[in-house]
């Protein structure tokens, strides 16, 4: 699983998308824990390495996913309740478990990412 930048044409900022796994719901909420954690990333990081020393971490997220670490190396990602649709249980959301390593890589994995899609866009404004 890798994270990766794309902007659909006409969008002037990248999004992630996760490649290596089935598109659906997993996938879906490792890309709006992504979105949620855009520009915040290094804060993430730093929860990420307070899970490790033993501290859990509750209530991350934004606006599409809520994450919650716990120290015995599982995050776990639940679609806001908000956003379940009509048909939908919001009662229970959809949700996913990862490990703190491949949240991490995620992380790092999207930074890189949009890291190299600024420069292409960059290049591409100055003719290049």
């Amino acid at each position: 699983m890798k994270a990766i930048a794309y902007a659909p044409e006409g969008i002037t900022s990248p999004m992630p998308d996760v490649v290596g796994i089935p598109d659906g719901p997993d996938r879906w909420l490792l890309m709006d824990f992504l979105a949620d954690a855009d520009r915040s990333e290094d804060l993430v990081l730093a929860a990420l390495d307070r899970v490790e020393q033993g501290i859990p971490e509750f209530n991350w997220g934004d606006h599409y996913v809520w994450v919650e670490m716990y120290p015995d190396d599982r995050v776990v990602i639940t679609q806001n309740e908000d956003l379940v649709d009509e048909d939908g249980d919001s009662e229970h959301p959809p949700q996913t478990t990862i490990t703190i390593s491949e949240a991490r890589q995620l992380l790092l994995d999207w930074l890189k990412a949009k890291e190299a899609w600024y420069a292409e866009l960059r290049k591409k404004e100055a003719g290049g």
